[in-house]
């Protein structure tokens, strides 16, 4: 049997542990500010700890969705492999158990003009002045 390939995707599923958000803030790191939130829980071993989050982008309701397969939300996300931004869609699913979820897709963003070929508007002068 051939293994799920999950690159791009994933779910995001209620909080099943006890998770509080105790701090959120801006932290630089290397020059550049950072928006994260401090999220106090327990660790494997039961003892209390504060796990730092940073955040990645945003995603909100989809004003444009006319079609149930068309995501229910959209936003950015920062691709964390490369100095780079892609697009995230969502859409609210219900697992074979019954438990409810997101599901998540992440792609390049498509542009409008991106298929096009750039125009070279400067035409080729052959006056050298050498």
């Amino acid at each position: 049997m051939a293994e799920y390939d999950n690159t791009n995707s994933g779910a995001l599923y209620s909080m099943r542990d006890h998770y509080e958000v105790v701090r959120q803030g801006k932290i630089n790191i290397d020059g550049t500010d950072q928006r994260v939130i401090a999220v106090k829980r327990n660790n494997k071993a039961g003892e209390p700890i504060v796990e730092l989050y940073r955040s990645i982008g945003t995603i909100k309701r989809n004003e444009n969705k006319t079609q149930d397969k068309h995501p229910d939300s959209r936003g950015m996300i920062e691709s964390l492999s490369q100095d780079s931004v892609k697009s995230i869609a969502a859409w609210k699913k219900v697992s074979k158990a019954g438990n409810e979820f997101i599901s998540v897709a992440i792609s390049e963003i498509q542009r409008p003009d991106q298929d096009k070929a750039p125009v070279d508007d400067d035409p080729l002068d052959d006056d050298i002045p050498f």
